[in-house]
């Protein structure tokens, strides 16, 4: 995983969720399985599940606005939009 720019790990995935609860990994921290292809922790559904908080809405398909995205924390509270620029 590459934080503020440094590769570390390897790290197993129950490290990473461990690291995801203490606010060390975030959606936009980079992962990779090979070390040559990344991609952004939020985007792999074992790291951070779609979760739909208890009376939270959360838009789906064409109700989603271009300018952000949405995700759940590890408290299970719904945060967004949030920019992924």
């Amino acid at each position: 995983m590459k934080i503020k720019g440094r590769v570390h790990g390897p790290v197993s995935l129950d490290g990473i969720q461990r690291l995801v609860k203490r606010g060390v990994v975030t959606p936009t921290t980079e992962l990779s399985l090979d070390g040559r292809h990344w991609q952004r922790a939020g985007e792999r559904e074992e790291v951070f599940p779609a979760v739909e908080a208890e009376g939270a809405h959360v838009p789906h398909g064409d109700e989603r606005s271009e300018e952000g995205w949405y995700y759940a924390d590890s408290t299970g509270q719904v945060v967004g939009p949030v920019s992924v620029a």
